[in-house]
């Protein structure tokens, strides 16, 4: 099964099975004008013609396997073919000769030679047009099916640098807010650690989820924007309006918090321009995440050193796990995501498909 699979395309035993029998049973009715009314003389037509389509059968076959296994490559199907001519022509000449010099002229030996040449070369070329076919759509889906999974690999290699980080310039400024906390208000930086604690323990529990509850989303991001607003303060202003229906749902873990990393990351967090986030459901099915465009300058030197690869990520996650898209809408005023949400089923389909 597996060597059909790799060198053929297919599992082609119930297809030589139906096709040689049946193309051997048709031969002498289309070429031959023998119908079954003419009883064991047709039958025997049709038995002769079994024995030479399975000659060229399973000769086209073992050569087509041979090319299949120097040439796989779907570029180089111009190869192949010329390779298969070259090879099988000539045999089809001397069957069809060795076939007019000794089978009886009852059961066609002796018909025209070049009739039967074209009669054998038509039908090779359509069944090797048939196997090759397939064993081009197989190649195509296993080259998909390849860099889908290079792409899954890249992906996964920035998810666990995404987990990883949480990020370390956050881990900095944590922490420096709560040395200040610690000597200003310790019950405060109690909390403060608490809920830091919360975040950093929930980045470990889902190193190997894929999906995830929206509550426990939301959970987390609570714990995110605890440490958030204690560093910026009013700074930051975050409205939800989350219908009850969206909890159940399942999300790519680290969404929301990626989405306000970026938010804060582009834009001024000042006491003069307060950074406003919004999120919310459109349609009760997907989340939306807005931000106002406020945006930094840039450094002197005129470039932004941003990777931009979070929201990339995120796309790719999505589309690899489920096949669904991330869109953002750019306006001079807002950034917009739209993040899909996944029902419970679809988020089992989902993890059973990795």
């Amino acid at each position: 099964m597996r060597f059909r699979n790799l060198h053929i395309g297919f599992d082609d035993r119930l297809f030589t099975a139906l096709g040689i029998p049946l193309i051997g049973i048709l031969i002498p009715i289309v070429f031959g004008g023998i119908y079954f009314d003419e009883g064991a003389f047709y039958w025997i037509n049709a038995a002769v013609s079994c024995l030479y389509t399975a000659i060229y059968w399973f000769t086209a076959r073992a050569l087509l396997i041979r090319l299949h296994r120097r040439y796989p490559e779907a570029e180089q199907l111009g190869l192949r073919v010329r390779r298969l001519a070259v090879l099988f022509i000539p045999f089809i000449i001397a069957v069809c000769l060795l076939s007019y010099l000794l089978v009886p002229e009852e059961y066609g030996g002796k018909s025209n030679f070049l009739q039967s040449v074209l009669m054998s070369t038509i039908l090779t070329v359509s069944v090797a047009s048939i196997y090759e076919s397939v064993y081009l759509l197989h190649r195509y889906r296993e080259v998909q099916l390849e860099r889908e999974q290079l792409l899954r690999e890249r992906v996964q290699t920035e998810l666990e640098a995404l987990r990883n980080q949480v990020n370390p310039h956050f881990l900095f400024n944590s922490l420096n807010t709560l040395a200040d906390l610690i000597s200003e208000d310790a019950l405060r930086a109690e909390q403060y650690v608490q809920e830091l604690s919360k975040v950093y323990r929930y980045v470990l529990e889902i190193q190997t989820r894929e999906l995830i509850p929206m509550q426990e989303e939301l959970d987390f991001l609570h714990s995110y924007l605890y440490l958030l607003r204690t560093r910026f303060g009013d700074k930051i202003q975050v409205h939800f309006a989350i219908p009850e229906s969206l909890y159940n749902r399942h999300i790519v873990p680290l969404s929301l918090q990626l989405l306000f990393e970026n938010a804060i990351k582009h834009n001024v967090v000042s006491e003069a321009k307060p950074l406003h986030i919004e999120v919310y459901s459109e349609n009760g099915l997907d989340l939306v995440v807005r931000n106002h465009v406020q945006p930094r300058q840039l450094p002197v030197n005129g470039q932004d050193h941003s990777t931009k690869k979070g929201l990339d990520n995120l796309r790719n996650r999505y589309r690899l796990l489920a096949n669904r898209t991330v869109e953002t809408v750019v306006s001079t005023t807002t950034f917009t995501v739209v993040v899909p949400t996944l029902s419970t089923a679809e988020s089992h389909a989902a993890n059973l498909a990795r």
